[in-house]
């Protein structure tokens, strides 16, 4: 059996989604921490106290809990956290984020980074899992010289798979620049020309004609019907990547896609034959998810690790804001609906999977290391730091901001 971690392996919005069910359906908090404990889906065992999970039944309750916000506080204050397992505390950090308690789900998270990068050498060189974790902190961190080292080490005993070193020497290559830049069509076809990245988040900025002044116009999940926004979002699409959900979606309802654009990108394999795409020149994106800490990677920072490896030259995003609105083009995501409720309950699901500090670490050491530019409001974003950063998805998610109770 191939050796993958948990960063891959724990679908923490599933579990999320059964730990939610149960604070809806129980009365009591000891009930809730009781059947917690019992939940199949979770694999590793539960060692926080009760006191802990009686708080986040309370935070579910009511997301303005003062009483719990400082009970769970404390907890990463006290460094009680420190007893726990990593894929537990990451759990508890995905639930906060279900109850926009986006600082608290940092907090948290930081205690998991702190139990990997401390943990002894003989525990991270013995469990695959642990040097994973270890591995990914070391990349937020930006020590790569101690990743180089770590990884020479690891593959003495033979630690971790072919496709984990493959996939984490890919990474690595990106920010030390001695990558090797991929050779195959679209590679020739994007080699060193400018690209300007097209976020599909909400804009007022009349950005069109920059964007179209490009080489290539990449955006996401493009289709004919898909709203131009000409003045501000360009009206080229020379690359569209496909999310799994909208391919999905694109086959069930025989959408029809723009196969004048000149390549479709998938995150999957599977829709590479998909009879509903005609388009000649088509491929699949490569999986990096689990070479970072935790979660999977959003459309943006996945596009642009693939773009980076398959040597782009200068690249520009624009009207990125690392989810911290859920308002997008009104034509993006079909699936999710029209009514705000649903599509806020959505995105809150979706942090639970796609964690949002994970998408901010990357992008900032992409631009850190002049691999990317940014329009002023990503910047903006980013150099505010990433407390500022939990602090804004706060707001942004606030339930009590959106006059909704439930999860």
């Amino acid at each position: 059996m191939e050796k993958i971690s948990p960063t891959k392996n724990i679908s923490y919005r599933e579990l999320t989604d059964d730990i939610i069910t149960l604070s809806k359906h129980e009365k009591s908090s000891h009930n809730f921490y009781k059947k917690i404990k019992s939940l199949k889906n979770i694999k590793f065992k539960i060692r926080a106290p009760e006191k802990l999970w009686t708080a986040l039944f309370f935070l579910f309750k009511n997301p303005s809990n003062e009483t719990s916000i400082n009970t769970l506080f404390e907890f990463t204050e006290n460094n009680t956290t420190l007893d726990l397992s990593i894929p537990e505390i990451l759990l508890i950090s995905a639930s906060l984020m279900r109850a926009s308690a986006f600082d608290l789900a940092l907090s948290f998270r930081d205690s998991a980074q702190k139990l990997a990068l401390e943990a002894p050498i003989n525990s991270i060189f013995s469990n695959e899992n642990l040097f994973a974790y270890h591995i990914a902190s070391l990349y937020e961190k930006g020590d790569y010289n101690r990743i180089e080292s770590t990884i020479i080490e690891s593959k003495k005993s033979n630690l971790m798979s072919d496709k984990y070193y493959r996939k984490e020497e890919q990474i690595r290559g990106i920010f030390s620049k001695t990558s090797k830049k991929k050779s195959c069509e679209f590679s020739d076809f994007i080699r060193n020309k400018s690209i300007a990245v097209v976020s599909p988040a909400h804009s007022l900025k009349l950005d069109g004609d920059e964007i179209d002044s490009y080489d290539l116009v990449v955006k996401c999940n493009h289709r004919i019907n898909s709203s131009r926004e000409a003045a501000i979002k360009g009206k080229r699409c020379d690359i569209s990547y496909y999310s799994t959900a909208i391919a999905n979606y694109i086959e069930e309802y025989s959408i029809d896609i723009d196969n004048l654009i000149s390549w479709q990108v998938y995150k999957s394999e599977s829709f590479i034959n998909s009879k509903y795409s005609l388009h000649p020149r088509k491929r699949s994106t490569t999986y990096f998810d689990y070479i970072f800490f935790t979660g999977s990677l959003t459309a943006i920072p996945n596009l642009l690790i693939d773009l980076i490896t398959h040597g782009a030259g200068k690249i520009k995003v624009f009207h990125a804001d690392l989810m911290t609105t859920y308002k997008r083009t009104l034509d993006y995501d079909p699936i999710k609906g029209s009514n705000g409720l649903e599509k806020f309950n959505n995105s809150i699901r979706d942090f639970s999977h796609h964690d949002p500090f994970t998408q901010f670490n990357l992008i900032k050491a992409l631009k850190d290391n002049k691999l990317i530019d940014t329009d002023r409001e990503l910047e903006k974003i980013i150099s505010s730091g990433i407390k500022e950063f939990s602090r804004t998805l706060n707001e942004s998610y606030a339930i009590k901001n959106h006059q909704w109770t439930k999860l």
